[in-house]
C-alpha cells in the first residue's frame, strides 16, 4: 500500500505500534523531520467512533487537527479505536470515497479538491486530479514501461537534433482548463511550448504545464476500459495535444489519433514503421523495434545515427583534403625557394603563412 512520505510515519503505520500522541496545534510538519520522536507528538490521532462513524472519519481535516500541510497523506493513515477498545488500523490504497477511475470521476459531482489544497500529493504520487476528485492512476508492468521507454529514447534524440525540443517521462503535470491534472505516460514537447506554458500553482507555486504536450503517448492497461481511453483523449484535444498514440503493448499495435480526425485512428502494427509528421519530419521508426526485447542503439537513433555517421564522413572528407591541399602547397614552396625566388611570391601563390615558410627554410 501506498503511504506518506516521512519515513517514520510510514514505519509506524505498517509495523502497527501503538502510541499515546500528544496533539501540538499548528506543529510544523517539517521541523519534526528527522526526528525521532516525532511520532510521539505529532502523526497519528487516535478517535473513538463506533464502526458505523466511518463517515466521521472521512470528513475530519488532520491538517487543522495536526499539521497544517500535507493532510491528504495523513488522512490515509487515520487508525481508528472500536466501541470493544481494539485498535484497527486504516492505511489503504485507495481511500474509500476516492473514485477508481476518471469515468467514476466524471460520473459524481463535482469533488472536494483542488490544485491548491491536493498540492503536496499530486506532486509526489501517481495520482491524478478529475472533476474535482482523486484517482489513482494504474500502473504499468516492466514490459510496458520498456515499450515507453524505448519510444521515448527514440523521441528525445530526434527532438534535440532538430532543435524541436525533447521527450518527457511519466509524471508530467498537466493543468488543463478546467482545473483537472493529468499526468500523459510519456510525451514529446517542444521547447516553445514548454518555455510559454509553465505556470506557477498551488501554495508551493510548483510549476505546471498549462495544457498539454503537442504529442502524448499513453499505454493501455488490461484494467483500463476503452471508455476511459476516450474520455482521456477527449481532455487531450481539448488542452492543445496534437497528437495521441494508444500503445497496445499485449497485441503490439499503436493507434495514432489526431486533433483533426480523432475519431478515425490510424492502426500500426508489426511491419510498419511508425512516423511524427508534421512534429518531426523524417522520423521513422519499425514497430518491431520499437516492441523489440532488446533495441539497439542503432534502432533508437534512427535518422539521428545517419545524419551523424554522414557528418562524419564529411568532416573527415574535408580535413583530408585541407590536409592534401597544405601538403601539395608545402612541396611547391620548397621548390621555389630551392629555385631562389622571393618568399613574398611563394606566400602569395601557395597562401602558406610566413610561420610555414620559415619552417621550411
Amino acid at each position: 500500500p501506498r503511504a506518506p512520505t516521512n519515513d517514520y510515519l510510514k514505519n509506524y503505520i505498517y509495523r502497527g505500534q501503538v502510541v499515546q500522541p500528544r496533539i501540538r496545534e499548528n506543529a510544523d510538519f517539517r521541523s519534526t523531520q528527522g526526528n525521532p520522536r516525532f511520532l510521539e507528538s505529532v502523526a497519528i490521532m487516535w478517535i473513538d467512533v463506533d464502526s458505523q462513524a466511518t463517515e466521521k472519519l472521512q470528513s475530519i481535516n488532520l491538517c487543522s487537527a495536526i499539521v497544517n500541510r500535507n493532510s491528504d497523506m495523513l488522512t490515509k493513515s487515520i487508525a481508528t479505536v472500536g466501541a470493544n477498545g481494539k485498535q484497527n488500523p486504516r492505511v489503504e490504497e485507495r481511500p474509500d470515497h476516492w473514485p477508481r477511475d476518471i469515468l467514476e470521476a466524471y460520473a459524481r459531482g463535482q469533488g472536494p479538491y483542488t490544485v491548491d489544497n491536493a498540492n503536496t500529493i499530486l506532486e509526489e504520487e501517481a495520482v491524478e486530479l478529475y472533476n474535482g476528485w482523486l484517482v489513482w492512476q494504474e500502473m504499468t508492468n516492466p514490459i510496458e514501461r520498456r515499450v515507453v521507454a524505448n519510444l521515448q529514447a527514440m523521441l528525445d534524440l530526434s527532438a534535440r537534433k532538430a532543435g524541436f525540443g525533447q521527450a518527457m517521462p511519466d509524471q508530467l503535470e498537466c493543468l488543463l482548463s478546467n482545473g483537472d491534472v493529468i499526468k500523459p505516460d510519456a510525451s514529446l514537447l517542444s521547447w516553445q511550448w514548454l518555455e510559454h506554458s509553465l505556470v506557477p500553482t498551488g501554495p508551493n507555486q510548483r510549476p505546471l504545464l498549462r495544457g498539454c504536450p503537442e504529442l502524448v503517448i499513453e499505454v493501455r492497461s488490461p484494467s483500463n476500459w476503452r471508455a476511459q481511453e476516450r474520455r482521456k483523449r477527449q481532455l487531450y484535444f481539448v488542452n492543445y495535444a496534437q497528437i495521441v498514440w494508444d500503445v497496445d503493448e499485449v497485441n503490439q499495435t499503436i493507434w495514432v489519433y489526431r486533433a483533426e480526425s480523432r475519431e478515425q485512428p490510424t492502426r500500426y502494427q508489426i511491419g510498419d514503421e511508425l512516423t511524427c509528421q508534421p512534429l518531426l519530419p523524417g522520423w521513422r521508426r519499425a514497430l518491431a523495434d520499437i516492441f523489440a526485447e532488446e533495441a539497439s542503439a542503432e534502432a533508437v537513433a534512427g535518422e539521428v545515427a545517419v545524419a551523424w555517421r554522414t557528418e562524419g564522413v564529411e568532416i573527415g572528407r574535408a580535413e583530408g583534403v585541407e590536409i592534401g591541399s597544405t601538403q601539395r602547397n608545402l612541396e611547391i614552396a620548397r621548390a621555389m625557394l630551392q629555385e631562389g625566388i622571393d618568399p613574398g611570391l611563394i606566400v602569395r601563390v601557395t597562401g602558406l603563412s610566413q610561420a610555414h615558410l620559415s619552417a621550411l627554410r
